[in-house]
């Protein structure tokens, strides 16, 4: 159920909110991913009160190492979360992402992409409990993944690491990278209301993004509100929506964790295929596939007398609408 916005927007918690989800760490060009499982529940819970996570207050200067924590419904129940608690959730994060036939068709999860054929996160054994998502500066993440997977060794088993490489700002298809993201009303100065809105804008509520603030219709979306007695140490927030709760929620996001294989290769012999080994056809066509260059400049114009031409301002590349297209 989602409820109405308040009149009142009380500042932005950034002591509260992982570092990520305000800053996206691009350039901490080495990471890794830890799927863990817990084996000791006391272990695991003291660990996790201690755990140096990063958080959202300043990216001045930035961090050497960054760590991020989050946890499925499964990992929550292992850790002894009440389950009416966990029930306060969104029913996609409480039932997981394999749940169910008619869940994995709405998510293209079929074929040789279905759950069974997963390399984890398909069945219980399979499904992490915690991830713990770690960041570096060139050189420094080795160290630091050994610091943490010590740290986690007594609560936790280490189900996999998953790793990645640095493309140097390019997707693994070829082109640049990072280009269009939203712009969080941190200030949350934007109107809070159901209303269409016709002139583009690339900033968004908060609420969208984060769970105890209102979302692009002025509501607010499901989370565990709680008695305040059962916050014996009186650490979580006032519910804003709900004056007589605390919530648990808030400052709280959903990550979708997916590990997919990409047949870059595939893509661009089919495009050969069909461009007749011409290398600007393979290109163009291959462009007018993802909408933008390979150096990610948009295919529309804001003039329609110029196609293509985009006006010489710091955010052109996102700027673009289609008010020149009949």
């Amino acid at each position: 159920m989602n409820t109405q916005a308040t009149t009142k927007t009380a500042a932005v918690e950034f002591e509260d909110i992982q570092g990520i989800v305000r800053f996206g760490y691009k350039h901490h060009t080495e990471a890794c991913f830890l799927l863990l499982h817990v084996k000791d529940v006391d272990a695991a819970c003291t660990w996790l009160t201690q755990a140096p996570v990063t958080n959202a207050v300043t990216a001045l200067p930035p961090p050497q190492t960054v760590l991020q924590v989050a946890f499925t419904s499964e990992g929550l129940h292992a850790l002894g979360v009440s389950t009416d608690i966990i029930h306060g959730f969104s029913e996609e994060f409480v039932q997981g992402m394999s749940s169910d036939a008619d869940r994995s068709r709405r998510l293209g999860d079929v074929g040789s992409s279905a759950p069974q054929h997963w390399q984890w996160g398909s069945s219980v054994n399979q499904t992490p409990h915690v991830l713990v998502a770690l960041y570096a500066m060139p050189g420094q993440l080795a160290a630091w993944r050994q610091a943490i997977e010590t740290q986690c060794a007594s609560g936790f088993e280490l189900m996999a690491c998953l790793s990645v490489i640095d493309l140097h700002g390019l997707e693994p298809f070829g082109f640049a990278d990072g280009i269009s993201q939203p712009e969080i009303d941190w200030a949350r100065q934007r109107p809070v209301r159901d209303q269409e809105q016709l002139a583009y804008s690339n900033l968004t509520c908060v609420g969208e993004f984060l769970l105890g603030y209102p979302n692009e219709y002025g509501l607010y979306t499901d989370r565990p509100l709680l008695d305040p007695a059962r916050d014996s140490n009186g650490i979580l927030p006032k519910a804003e929506d709900a004056s007589d709760k605390v919530d648990l929620g808030r400052n709280g996001s959903y990550l979708v964790m997916r590990q997919l294989r990409q047949d870059v290769t595939g893509f661009w012999k089919f495009l050969d295929h069909k461009a007749d080994g011409d290398p600007a056809t393979r290109q163009r066509w291959a462009e007018a596939m993802v909408g933008r260059t390979l150096q990610g400049k948009p295919l529309v114009s804001m003039d329609s007398d110029k196609p293509g031409d985009i006006p010489a301002t710091p955010d052109a590349l996102n700027t673009f609408n289609y008010e020149s297209d009949p």
